[in-house]
């Protein structure tokens, strides 16, 4: 009786044991005889295993199903044992290998050039009509029919079988398709997809012998079962040529708008139906330019023709050729405010101001910000403020103005209007901003009250923090690479820098500019502390954003880091080489250390190439106007009774040359003074009678800052915008009746000095 036995890809596999070698070199899998063998002779030890060869143990019972496991047997029993009932392929194969109850008479198999033909439990092959040997038989195991995986999968497949040490995994890889089997856990990975097996591979005398069904489901293989003769016939599949597939597509519209997403539908198929594994999309013909979607590349690109292409791969691992079409990307139209006005034509001094308006812009596109001002007509056009009015607290016409953003990051034009206040009071700014204010909320002072007027307050200066205090901010705008500033830290300190790129843009372009700030131990023995509180912002064309964003987020900071260095070695602290910095932005940074021994801290301008060990060697830019140096005071403490209190008082900080903390320059061997006291942090404790509002009010040109309230976080002042002026003021906070409150301050890198805390109890508010 002869039976057909034909198995094809499923799309969902449940795969039968795998065997699998688990040797280290290229012997791994069947052992051909004298023909069969590429490597010429096999020699052996006595148990008939290479030499040289790490066999595996066979897997123990407990890792097999449990209806796969291997019942005892006596000595030579295992390759005798015979498939079992109603397992898939395998049950056309006999029961017990022979017929009613005897032996069969074996006939020779006949021989086809066209088939390779196996004998159960015989090392003699018929590989298209070659008579080769075999060192281990094909064999029935646990009910599954094994094959020899490398004979297999390298003789009749002609694959690629490579054998991983490390993973102890097998790789059979042909005409694209990759299997990866592991003798380790009942796992297999088709393309990448992990499968479960029902059970582990197995491994005779440094062979590994591989399931027959898993073999023929992988593969395509056409295999018959003879059981007169006990022979399994082999036929590889009819090879049908692979057709690569075809790339296409179409845009779902025929041009955009810069912003606009575009979109594209994918029309790719393969002629051969096989399945399209894998897509890639290309702009301009530029390599560097691929992505597997258009839309990680070109989701909303801006105004242009572009050329977009695509080619895909088809499961076989075929790729198509690239096809191409080109797509017009039309301007993005800023947005237009056409209307704008206050809902009502007078407001009452401290009464809810609103506001509407209308503006044209693409249908699809959302308008993602806000810009307003105002000021006082009579005020000049640069002395506004930065923030929308909700309410306004002197008489009088003011000019507001908007302006609008769209997602693309067009600004509208700006938009006016006026608002009248009458001489009806019915909040002061006081009572409203001090009792339903937040902290940093802008202090109009339309009214145009002189803060420096305020009686000054009874503060008793406490006794400084010592430490070191290094700074470097001189040349604050920077036109020659070198050495800004060096010098020797121990114990307590902060580091501060702070310096704006002023290279030509042709220049920094061919050399791109970096500041880079490096620790070093210049002595003989190994040296440890900490750095804490590392924050750096930059690079940006906005100073004073650049200082208060510092300032807020070393504020917050409460990281802390080990620095070890060994003698003569060095560290980088911070490197700005990853970031693309231009002329007129500026880099600031602070951080506080603890050092047990000396390390000496250098800040230097590079460019791209240039090397650390260089430094040494190279310029030394000039100093400026602007406060560089070594000083030794990190914080001041300053005490603020204001318990007999019942007038508006205040504090001026920064003010002159007897507060300003002085020192030297290291590279100059010069007395110098921290003008302004930038880095060292104020703590103003406050003791109040009664409520206490704490205002700022910057007395210099420029300010834009923040503070933190003890056992609290951070906060901007002001909020929104910054100060032009000194009638400008921020709400800082309250100090209740009987409470003593302590808040940090320090003059924020770009801002200018003094300025004035003022005091104003509750009973000044109305």
């Amino acid at each position: 009786m002869r039976k057909i036995w034909t198995l094809f890809m499923a799309s969902t596999l449940f795969l039968s044991p795998i065997s699998i070698l688990a040797d280290e070199g290229e012997n791994t899998g069947i052992i051909l005889g004298q023909e069969g063998n590429p490597e010429g002779d096999n020699p052996t030890n006595e148990e008939g295993v290479e030499e040289n060869t790490q066999v595996p143990q066979l897997p123990s019972d407990e890792l097999l199903e449990q209806d796969e496991q291997v019942p005892p047997q006596e000595e030579g029993a295992l390759e005798e044992q015979v498939p079992e009932a109603g397992d898939g392929t395998d049950e056309l194969l006999p029961e017990d290998g022979t017929i009613d109850g005897e032996q069969p008479e074996v006939e020779l198999p006949v021989i086809d050039e066209d088939k390779v033909v196996l004998t159960l439990d015989s090392t003699t092959v018929f590989l298209y009509g070659e008579v080769k040997e075999l060192l281990l038989a094909p064999k029935v195991v646990a009910g599954r029919t094994y094959l020899p995986l490398r004979f297999v999968g390298e003789e009749i497949l002609e694959a690629k079988v490579d054998w991983n040490q490390e993973t102890r995994q097998i790789t059979v890889e042909k005409d694209g398709k990759i299997v990866v089997l592991s003798t380790t856990e009942p796992k297999a990975w088709i393309n990448g997809e992990e499968i479960v097996v029902d059970a582990m591979p197995i491994v005779e005398n440094g062979t590994t012998l591989l399931p027959v069904r898993f073999m023929s489901e992988q593969f395509e293989l056409l295999i018959e079962y003879d059981e007169a003769t006990r022979t399994i016939q082999i036929e590889k599949p009819i090879v049908v040529p692979n057709t690569p597939p075809v790339a296409a597509f179409e845009f779902l519209e025929e041009s955009y708008i810069a912003g606009q997403t575009v979109q594209a539908q994918d029309m790719s198929f393969d002629p051969d139906g096989h399945f399209i594994k894998e897509t890639l999309w290309m702009i301009d013909g530029d390599p560097s330019k691929t992505a597997a979607s258009l839309d990680k590349i070109f989701k909303t690109p801006k105004q242009g023709y572009y050329e977009i292409s695509l080619k895909v791969r088809d499961e076989k691992g075929l790729w198509s050729d690239w096809v191409s079409q080109t797509i017009m990307i039309l301007p993005n139209e800023a947005p237009e405010v056409i209307e704008f006005e206050a809902d009502q034509r007078e407001y009452k001094q401290g009464e809810p101001i609103t506001f509407s308006f209308e503006y044209e812009n693409e249908e699809w596109e959302s308008i993602v910000a806000e810009k307003w001002t105002y000021r006082d007509a009579k005020d000049a056009v640069n002395n506004y403020l930065f923030t929308k009015p909700t309410a306004i607290y002197t008489e009088g016409e003011y000019i507001v103005t908007l302006e609008i953003k769209d997602a693309y990051g067009n600004w509208s034009q700006k938009a006016q209007t006026t608002v009248t206040v009458t001489d009806e009071v019915l909040k002061t700014e006081f009572e409203d901003k001090f009792t339903n204010g937040q902290i940093g909320d802008t202090l109009d002072n339309f009214e145009k009250t002189n803060y420096q007027n305020y009686k000054e307050a009874d503060a008793v200066s406490l006794e400084d923090t010592k430490g070191t205090m290094f700074m470097s901010n001189s040349p604050e705008v920077v036109s020659q690479k070198g050495l800004l500033y060096e010098d020797t830290l121990i114990g307590q300190g902060r580091v501060l820098f702070h310096h704006i790129n002023n290279f030509d843009p042709v220049d920094n372009q061919m050399d791109r500019k970096r500041l880079v700030v490096i620790a070093e131990n210049r002595t003989e023995a190994p040296v440890t502390g900490t750095i804490s509180k590392l924050t750096t912002k930059g690079p940006s064309d906005d100073v004073l954003f650049v200082g208060q964003q510092l300032l807020l987020d070393y504020f917050n900071n409460t990281s802390s880091q080990i620095l070890t260095l060994q003698p003569g070695a060095r560290t980088v602290i911070y490197d700005s080489q990853n970031k693309n910095w231009l002329k007129g932005q500026a880099i600031s940074g602070m951080f506080d250390v603890a050092l047990e021994g000396p390390v000496t801290f250098t800040v230097a301008l590079l460019g791209q190439n240039d090397k650390i060990e260089d430094i040494p060697l190279m310029p030394r830019p000039v100093r400026d106007v602007h406060p560089r140096g070594t000083f030794d005071v990190l914080d001041k403490n300053i005490f603020v009774d204001l318990r007999d209190e019942d007038e508006n008082t205040k504090l001026v900080i920064g003010k002159g040359q007897d507060e300003w903390v002085t020192g030297y320059d290291a590279l100059l061997q010069e007395s110098v003074a921290n003008r302004g006291n930038f880095g060292i942090n104020y703590h103003i404790t406050i003791t109040a009678e009664e409520d206490t509002a704490v205002i700022l009010n910057p007395r210099g040109n420029m300010f834009k800052g923040a503070i933190k309230w003890e056992q609290d976080k951070a906060y901007l002042a002001p909020s929104v915008g910054y100060f032009p002026s000194s009638n400008r003021g921020a709400f800082v906070g309250v100090v209740k009746a009987g409470e003593t409150k302590t808040l940090t301050y320090m003059l924020p890198n770009g801002s200018s000095a003094p300025v004035l805390f003022g005091f104003i109890p509750e009973s000044n508010w109305r």
